[in-house]
């Protein structure tokens, strides 16, 4: 439902380029380390349904 949701808000920004509101930011999640294999379990399950995930090191994560 989700990706659903984004491809149509991406349909309405394409309908109305003069008024730019839609920024696909992604978003960043961080768990203590004990819990990195809950943390491996989501990044596949959200890989599996097409999302891109990436790891970002800490320092690369303040960054940016």
């Amino acid at each position: 439902m989700n990706d659903a949701g984004i491809d149509a808000h991406q349909a309405l920004q394409a309908r109305f380029p003069q008024h730019r509101w839609l920024h696909l930011t992604g978003s960043a999640e961080y768990r203590h380390p004990h819990d990195a294999p809950a943390l491996a379990t989501k990044a596949e399950q959200l890989t599996a349904w097409g999302y891109p995930v990436r790891w970002l090191d800490k320092e690369t994560l303040l960054a940016r």
